[in-house]
């Protein structure tokens, strides 16, 4: 089961031609059994994700702060089993493919 949420806001800023723009967003992802086990008895954990931004704009400057993975979950993004075939002798093995830690960051746009 996977659930997805997001929430816009825009408003005018003060009395002038400035916007501001706010963003949330969640997913939620229920336990998943890996493909590659017959008997089900692994599995990725339940995760749930938060992102969201606040944007300045007006009609030639966009200001935004931003913030993905907020509660810096680490749980794997996927699991699969898989066969290295440069080594001698041949060797099955799990490929974990990590998730992306929490990111802040910010960004200017200037428009002309």
């Amino acid at each position: 089961c996977v659930v997805v949420l997001s929430a816009n806001y825009r408003a005018p800023l003060g009395g002038g031609n400035w916007e501001w723009l706010g963003r949330v967003g969640l997913r939620y992802a229920s336990k998943e059994y890996l493909h590659d086990d017959a008997m089900n008895i692994a599995y990725l954990p339940a995760y749930t994700i938060f992102n969201g931004s606040l944007t300045f704009r007006n009609e030639n400057l966009t200001i935004s702060l931003f913030g993905n993975n907020l509660t810096d979950d680490d749980t794997p993004r996927g699991v699969s089993l898989g066969t290295d075939n440069n080594l001698t002798p041949v060797r099955d093995g799990y490929a974990i493919m990590p998730r992306i830690p929490r990111e802040l960051g910010a960004r200017l746009i200037y428009q002309f």
